[in-house]
This record gives structure tokens, sequence and C-alpha cells, in this order.
């Protein structure tokens, strides 16, 4: 017996997992509750963000600055979209106090 097309995809559904559908325009969009499994559409687990741990600092002679560098000092953390590379959101880590 072969195994339907989206098994895998199906299976991370039932177990909660987000799903997204391929739409006519070639995005992937959030999916609800599907009412079935079409073998002529693309479904994909939805890809979890990309987390980037940055540093934002002054520099007299640059001014502001960001850079990846420096891992002992990050101060930003910033999530990006998987799809687009767009950001998704930008949070301020306060240091702790030492």
């Amino acid at each position: 017996m072969t195994r339907h097309k989206h098994f895998d995809t199906i299976v991370a559904w039932a177990e909660g997992r987000p799903v997204q559908i391929k739409n006519a325009n070639g995005e992937w969009m959030d999916l609800g509750e599907p009412m079935q499994w079409n073998v002529a559409h693309e479904y994909r687990i939805k890809p979890e963000p990309i987390v980037k741990l940055l540093n934002m600092y002054y520099d007299t002679e640059q001014g502001l600055c960001v850079d990846a560098g420096r891992d002992f000092n990050h101060n930003l953390r910033v999530e990006i979209d998987p799809n687009d590379d767009s950001i998704i959101s930008v949070e301020y880590v306060r240091k702790a106090d030492g």
C-alpha cells in the first residue's frame, strides 16, 4: 500500500503543528482546518522563524552600529520570516546587572 502524498504533513498537522498551503500566486499561506488533503495542492509544515542575536551600540566615529559579533554583548533579538527574510519582531534584551 502506498502512503498518501502528504502523509508527513498530515501527521504533523494532526499533532498540532501549523501547516501552510501554496496559493495560486505561489505564496505560502497558513492553513486552518483543511476539508481534504488534495494531492494536486502543495502543503508544508510552517517553518520556524529564524532568530538572530545582534549587538547594537554607539560608536563615536561611526554612530549607531549593529553587528552579529561580540557574542558576549548581544542586546537585540530579531525574528526573521524564513519565506521572505522580512523582520517579524525586534526585542531589546536588557543586560543583566553584573
